[in-house]
């Protein structure tokens, strides 16, 4: 029986489908369901001063680590770190992407997703520690600006009960933890006295949802990954397609132009357009 290693399966059978962000819906073990990406490509790292300046982030974080400092020490199931320079974020390396991707299969209205970082987040520890069986984060997501894409719970942050853990439910202009994790699964299944190794990775949790608005033919949002322990930040303008305007990509466009001109063909939002145009003057 050949036995899987668990940096290979990682790197040659998931990493091209294990995105820096994925869009998906969490049910344990193999109730799990992935959305089909249909692009993703970096965008010019400078559109994070944009962001910076217009949406307060600072202020936000440091509102957040004020909050979580409230929660009995025997009631965080995190560890509690701040980014650096709460009023600063310079010292952050941040990465700038556009995902678009289809929804889940078997998607139904008002069904909770999850925005997924596992393959941004966990790809370089994967590689530097291939011995291990697991890791584990809890990452700071907020959305920032969306259309279509909201919080699965209204939530009050500014009024909420910190004394225990909250719901982990990022909000349009707030922060939460959530935890995004990986472990190996050994698994084998015996068929007719042959043994096939099955093991493979599996990720979780049922953290940073949302919920799709009904009627729409396409959402996005705007929504930030900080990872705590190596002081990087993830900005991401996600864009979700739904019937008819999805079969619109074929999933092979190279650039983001080729993109843009495709959906142009169906009557986007004004929203979205204004996303576009505000990379075009940006991002430069």
């Amino acid at each position: 029986m050949e036995v899987k290693d668990k940096k290979n399966a990682w790197t040659i059978e998931h990493k091209p489908y294990l995105k820096e962000c994925l869009i998906g819906s969490y049910g344990g073990g193999d109730a799990q369901r992935i959305a089909k990406t249909l692009f993703q490509a970096p965008l010019p790292s400078t559109l994070i001063h944009h962001f910076l300046l217009h949406k307060n982030i600072p202020q936000k974080l440091t509102h957040l680590y004020q909050n979580l400092q409230k929660i009995p020490l025997d009631k965080r199931l995190y560890p509690l770190k701040l980014p650096p320079s709460p009023s600063d974020l310079s010292q952050i390396h941040w990465q700038c992407l556009v995902h678009v991707s289809t929804t889940i299969p078997a998607f139904k209205p008002n069904q909770s997703l999850n925005y997924m970082f596992h393959g941004w987040l966990f790809d370089q520890e994967i590689r530097n520690e291939p011995d291990r069986f697991g890791f584990s984060k809890w990452p700071w997501i907020g959305i920032l600006e969306t259309d279509g894409i909201l919080p699965e719970k209204n939530i009050d942050f500014d009024s909420l009960d910190w004394s225990f853990f909250p719901d982990s439910v990022p909000g349009i202009g707030h922060f939460a933890p959530a935890d995004q994790h990986i472990h190996w699964v050994e698994e084998y299944i015996d068929l007719d006295d042959n043994l096939m190794d099955m093991s493979d990775w599996h990720f979780g949790s049922d953290m940073s949802k949302f919920i799709l608005s009904e009627g729409k033919e396409i959402c996005w949002s705007w929504v930030i990954c900080i990872d705590v322990d190596t002081n990087r930040g993830l900005l991401c303008l996600v864009i979700i397609l739904l019937p008819p305007i999805v079969s619109l990509l074929s999933g092979t466009e190279t650039d983001l132009t080729d993109v843009i001109r495709k959906l142009r063909t169906h009557t986007l939002p004004a929203s979205l357009l204004s996303q576009f145009e505000l990379i075009n003057t940006t991002g430069h």
